[in-house]
């Protein structure tokens, strides 16, 4: 069995989910910011490590200035939906990285872009990346919570799927997160494998379970699993 662990679950067409359960662990709750007007005015770019945030800013009264920031994506989902709404993206890399590689990476390719400029990073209250650390000897990153997420309370119907999943259940993690909810909630076993869509999720993962990272989205991540399930070609893997 194939479990997607996410928080929206408008994310595959319904053909794509037959042998599949999608269970919901987390809320995310968009937040109402501001932001200074000169900072607002002054800072050219923007970084962008979730969907969320770009679901945030489009909300709120500051919408179009933001959007006239070139923004810096995590991932090819989160550039997308940046674009969609109007954006451009100055960098994205072409495999699914996390924070840490990110700002790496934009040290080595977009130092000279960056160099002394005031950055924007609407991200998760408890964001998981210090980019102001980082990329402190490049330019000045300013944090801004534009959304949070929150524990729902389903645990008893989930605990009864979770007693009962078959052996070697294959779990799709949408972000560290969920990831971390569901271990604390309900534990792990050794059969199961986890599924991730980026190196984020992936390095969040203990070290002795058994799981791959897609490095793409939710499509990738199935196929991924359907491959698995069906040439039982299970361990610790990273593609």
């Amino acid at each position: 069995m194939i479990y997607i662990l996410s928080t929206s679950k408008n994310i595959l067409p319904d053909e794509c989910l037959d042998n599949v359960m999608f269970l919901n662990l987390l809320g995310i709750k968009l937040l109402d910011f501001s932001v200074d007007e000169k900072l607002l005015a002054d800072s050219k770019y923007i970084i962008l490590t979730s969907k969320n945030s770009v679901k945030s800013i489009l909300r709120n009264s500051d919408a179009n200035s933001f959007l006239q920031k070139k923004a810096i994506a995590i991932g090819s989902a989160t550039a997308n939906e940046w674009m969609e709404a109007g954006g451009e993206i100055l960098f994205c890399p072409r495999i699914s990285c996390n924070g840490r590689k990110l700002a790496q990476m934009l040290k080595k390719f977009r130092s000279k872009e960056l160099k002394g400029n005031k950055v924007l990073y609407p991200c998760a209250r408890d964001r998981l990346t210090d980019f102001a650390k980082l990329l402190s000897g490049i330019c000045n990153v300013i944090d801004i919570s534009v959304y949070e997420s929150y524990e729902k309370n389903n645990y008893e119907g989930v605990e009864d799927l979770v007693k009962n999943a078959e052996k070697n259940s294959i779990f799709i993690f949408g972000s560290p997160n969920i990831y971390k909810s569901f271990v604390n909630n309900y534990g792990w076993r050794q059969d199961w494998i986890a599924i991730s869509l980026g190196a984020t999720t992936f390095s969040y993962f203990d070290r002795n379970i058994r799981k791959a990272n897609a490095n793409g989205n939710f499509k990738d991540a199935l196929d991924l699993a359907r491959s698995l399930e069906s040439t039982n070609k299970l361990g610790d893997r990273k593609v």
